[in-house]
């Protein structure tokens, strides 16, 4: 049985609800890496390596599967989910009309901090391809961040929510729905919408994003049509990283 392996931080916030901690620690995991998709997790496996009872582990779980970070398959237990390159451009196509949506209600909203936000992720983008950075671990949490930002502006609080449900997955395994793997190309595209933006010149603005959600929809037809007569695999199932031995946790940071 595969030994769930949860990368301890020394710098674990002290949670007040210790479940939420738990859900914490495991979308930590995965996002390191060294849980992966398709893994089972046990949850007297998990509340050992945390050093905490079993209840909080299950609440935690269930919280996971309602984000739809983990899946529950009877009578074995909890998966973390495993993304389809279907499901990936499925989800890319909402985000990109959600990030469609914000920057038309955002136009003429964003204050000088929102700008000054903007001019930030950009700079950090410019930095990774100035060193060649090709990290999708990297370079996603500054595009989200860029378009969060956006978001904020827009006053729309469910379109944030919408945004924020349909990155996190993207967050966690980035791999499994990075298919342009180029930094350079978001630098170019948000250069261009933040001087739109700036001008509030509503047209360019969309063109700006239009481009983006044209690319990845023709991208998804293709991948669409091509499968229409045959199984779909599971995303670059390659790119896992190799098991580890697990090492003993460090639970320092346990709250109490």
């Amino acid at each position: 049985m595969a030994e769930t392996r949860l990368a301890l931080q020394p710098d674990t916030p002290d949670y007040r609800d210790l479940s939420e901690w738990v859900a914490v620690k495991i979308m930590n995991g995965i996002r390191d890496g060294d849980i992966v998709p398709g893994e089972r997790l046990v949850e007297h496996d998990v509340a050992a390596r945390l050093g905490v009872s079993r209840a909080p582990v299950r609440d935690a779980l269930r919280r996971l599967e309602v984000l739809g970070v983990v899946v529950r398959r009877a009578p074995r237990g909890y998966f973390v989910q495993t993304w389809t390159e279907r499901d990936a451009m499925e989800i890319l196509l909402l985000l990109d009309a959600v990030i469609n949506l914000s920057v038309r209600l955002a136009i003429g909203r964003l204050s000088a901090a929102d700008f000054a936000q903007l001019e930030q992720a950009l700079a950090q983008t410019r930095q990774l391809v100035d060193v060649g950075c090709h990290d999708p671990r990297r370079y996603w949490p500054i595009d989200m961040r860029f378009h969060r930002v956006i978001a904020q502006a827009s006053g729309h609080r469910r379109l944030l929510d919408l945004i924020e449900h349909l990155t996190l997955p993207i967050e966690l395994t980035p791999k499994s729905f990075i298919f342009r793997d180029d930094p350079g190309f978001a630098l170019r595209q948000h250069s261009a919408l933040l001087e739109a933006l700036k001008t509030n010149d509503r047209d360019a603005a969309l063109a700006c994003v239009g481009r983006n959600a044209r690319e990845r929809e023709d991208e998804f037809l293709r991948e669409f049509f091509a499968r229409l007569d045959g199984a779909e695999p599971p995303i670059a199932p390659s790119r896992k990283k190799p098991r580890r031995k697990a090492q003993p946790a460090d639970l320092s940071d346990q709250p109490r």
